[in-house]
């Protein structure tokens, strides 16, 4: 028969019961123990499982405790404190002086005791009274002030150069030699109460700590209102998501650069994501939050400051545009039976028709051609030209442009199309629901021309896009034939950043002679 007793803590070696408790998860990482394993020191069942009880009670104090002093020093540390905090800080200390002091009477002195207290009363009072005239910092005072916040379950860090250190060690030193005059009246026989400080005040400073999330949530309202693209609040979303997920809290101001480094980290080795996704994508959203956080004050450390993630210079094996071959391939595609391609939406076809030439005259992206509506095509001066602008959608500069259409597009039937069309979107359905997310219904257009390119014209190189291909293409062959660089910029949306660039304006006459430079695609 087994007389065992049963308690998830308790196991028996040889002949002697244990305790024995793995450390909870969510402080594994930073407990000094692997486990809390201790004997009971006894051989029978019933006092084992007293024991047991008991010593599962000090355990979960012990790692509650260990929780409690994590989140006081992953808070951020105050660069000062209030004369009134400071004030009852020191209050606090008076009082717990004299309550330890009331705790010794109480057991009671013999003669010899009584006397040698007395003793130890005078040697501090004499320390605390010499350290106090000369305005030092004694090396007990830190200690004492983390033990006095822990005690208050105020989660208080203050930074090592802060200057209200001198004004809460003389606070304290105070506390403590009026104190050591209390227990001389005491030592007298005079009747000295221990006082109750009210320390509701001091807790009622504390600030409720900021969330990952709400950060988010400053850094989207200022994005939305600035009119900034929508797709961004969504990619955001989903990176500051997967951030709370993977520290198992929304704490902003728990967070480390440790914990920003193993994220990172987590990233790049246990989901796969290259070192130029996490970079650029991942760690960039979480910095841009904090730095914005840090700029509204509500949080006053920045945990990805000196995080990295490496990237790898490229490797690039070919060109990142179509070559001849593969151009002249998708554009002859793009002029095939349309039949040929079953039962694909209407709007769909008409993508893949005309979607790819627009990108190969126009070097512009696949996605700010796709969302073109027919009040986008517009004719000034007797050149014919479209405007890429954020009001049909999304713009990664947020500005609009002006791209003449080379003679080669009109020759082909593109304005005969544009009249035709009813109005509004030309390649896609509005469908306004998907809108609140930044998801644009052109982009399943812009989706479906790639897998195209990839499934009909069989164009599967990984090495370079499917649709911005178009774009490097465009900038190669725009200098074979002498555009200069302001120009090709102008015509692609691209800012080169310098001064000069914000003076004079790029005419559509200049436009329209620099762009019916590019050779004609023959033979497609």
């Amino acid at each position: 028969m087994n007389d065992m007793p049963y308690h998830p803590r308790l196991v028996k070696r040889g002949t002697v019961f244990w305790h024995r408790a793995a450390i909870p998860t969510d402080i594994r990482k930073t407990y000094p123990k692997t486990e809390e394993t201790f004997s009971l020191k006894t051989r029978d069942p019933r006092e084992a499982l007293r024991l047991v009880r008991i010593e599962a009670a000090r355990v979960d104090a012990l790692f509650q405790a260990h929780r409690d002093e994590r989140a006081r020093l992953d808070a951020p540390a105050l660069d000062t404190l209030t004369e009134e905090q400071v004030k009852t800080l020191a209050d606090v200390v008076y009082a717990t002086i004299l309550a330890e002091d009331e705790s010794e009477r109480l057991r009671g002195f013999g003669e010899q005791d009584f006397d040698l207290y007395a003793s130890d009363i005078d040697g501090v009072d004499e320390a605390a009274r010499a350290i106090y005239a000369r305005g030092a910092i004694p090396q007990f005072i830190p200690a004492l002030f983390d033990e006095t916040v822990k005690a208050l379950n105020v989660n208080w860090r203050l930074k090592e150069c802060s200057p209200t250190w001198p004004i809460v060690s003389r606070a304290f030193l105070a506390a403590t030699i009026k104190a050591t005059a209390a227990k001389r009246q005491r030592q007298a026989g005079d009747i000295v109460e221990t006082p109750e400080v009210d320390v509701r005040g001091l807790k009622a400073t504390v600030t409720t700590a900021q969330t990952i999330t709400g950060l988010y949530e400053l850094w989207k309202r200022d994005h939305v209102a600035n009119g900034k693209a929508a797709k961004t609040v969504a990619e955001y979303k989903q990176k500051v998501d997967a951030f709370v997920a993977f520290l198992g809290h929304d704490d902003a101001t728990r967070v480390t650069h440790g914990d920003v480094a193993t994220f990172c980290d987590n990233l790049r080795h246990e989901q796969n994501l290259s070192a130029k996704t996490v970079n650029g994508k991942y760690l960039a959203t979480i910095r841009t939050i904090y730095r914005l956080g840090k700029e509204k004050a509500v949080v006053f450390e920045d945990p990805t400051a000196n995080a990295k993630v490496r990237v790898p210079k490229e490797t690039r094996e070919r060109s990142k545009g179509f070559t001849d071959e593969e151009a002249r391939a998708i554009l002859s595609a793009a002029l095939d039976d349309p039949t040929k391609l079953g039962r694909m939406a209407e709007h769909n076809k008409l993508a893949i028709r005309w979607v790819p030439w627009i990108c190969a005259y126009t070097g512009a992206r696949a996605g700010e051609i796709a969302q073109l509506r027919k009040e986008d095509f517009l004719r000034e001066h007797g050149f014919d030209f479209i405007v890429i602008t954020p009001e049909a959608g999304s713009v990664k500069t947020a500005q609009y442009r002006k791209v003449p259409l080379h003679l080669h597009l009109i020759d082909m039937g593109l304005l005969d199309f544009v009249k035709t069309h009813p109005g509004g979107p030309l390649f896609y359905v509005p469908n306004d629901r998907k809108k609140s997310n930044g998801h644009k219904t052109s982009d399943n257009t812009r989706a479906k021309v790639g897998e195209w390119v990839r499934d009909v014209v069989g164009v599967q190189d990984k090495r370079i896009q499917p649709n911005h291909a178009w774009r490097h293409r465009f900038k190669t062959t725009a200098r074979d034939v002498d555009i200069p660089q302001r120009y090709m910029d102008a015509i692609q949306g691209h800012d080169d950043g310098s001064a000069s660039a914000d003076y004079g304006e790029n005419t559509m006459k200049a436009l329209y002679r620099e762009i019916q430079k590019l050779p004609r695609y023959l033979g497609c």
